[in-house]
């Protein structure tokens, strides 16, 4: 509900783009305010408020869980209580499942970007998972502390990385046109990805905040756009379908 609601906000080509990039400015913000300190605050509950029989690590994991979960739950209260659906009124006959299974199939558009957003979520989820270990184990020889340090770091320096890429994401989308924004984001983020291979040695820890400082306005455009470009899908589908 929360994305569907985001993309019912508005029917303007442009303004969508504008939402988005919005929308990612505040999600580079909580990775500026709030993610920095969520590693390191694992350690901290762990040592302070330990469980028996559980390492510091897990039980700091379980106290970090637990407040970051009832944030989560006011905050996100928010757009469900304050934004409102813009047809909501509208009675709209229900379309048989194997029917809607079919129109969706093909619609050729829709089925791109949900292969995009695949791949890249895919790629996200594992990427961060070997980072974390690389990190650990490879790059800081077992030093979980200095990894969550440098982690730290990353997430400031990508933090305000983004959200000034959020800004030039929606005026340079709405000059260039999302597509070519969008092709041009994808590229530099797998030459970033194959980069690795050089950037992630011992020898030079300082380069995994620079890969942070780089990527985080490549990933907005990603996430801009991509949110923005399903709005207008769905406007496609609407006007093949009714």
């Amino acid at each position: 509900p929360y994305n569907a609601m985001g993309l019912e906000m508005s029917s303007n080509y442009d303004e969508r783009t504008s939402i988005m990039s919005f929308r990612a400015f505040f999600l580079y913000f909580n990775g500026l305010v709030f993610m920095p300190f969520i590693y390191k605050s694992c350690f901290w509950f762990g040592e302070r408020f330990p469980i028996e029989g559980v390492k510091p690590e897990v039980a700091g994991v379980r106290y970090t869980g637990i407040v970051f979960g009832i944030i989560i739950a006011v905050v996100g209260s928010i757009p469900a209580i304050f934004c409102k659906e813009r047809y909501a009124e509208i009675k709209q006959e229900s379309v048989p499942f194997l029917k809607a299974v079919k129109e969706t199939l093909s619609n050729k558009a829709f089925l791109i970007l949900c292969g995009m957003m695949f791949t890249l979520l895919t790629g996200a989820m594992i990427a961060v998972s070997f980072m974390t270990y690389i990190g650990i184990s490879h790059i800081f020889n077992g030093d979980r502390s200095l990894n969550a340090t440098y982690v730290t770091y990353s997430f400031i320096i990508g933090g305000i990385s983004g959200m000034i890429g959020a800004f030039f994401v929606n005026r340079y989308g709405k000059k260039f046109g999302k597509k070519k924004i969008l092709i041009t984001s994808i590229v530099v983020n797998i030459f970033l990805c194959m980069g690795s291979w050089f950037y992630l040695t011992p020898r030079y820890p300082f380069l995994l905040l620079t890969y942070a400082l780089v990527i985080a306005p490549c990933q907005a455009a990603l996430w801009t756009f991509m949110y923005s470009m399903a709005a207008d899908v769905c406007d496609l589908d609407e006007l093949k379908t009714g």
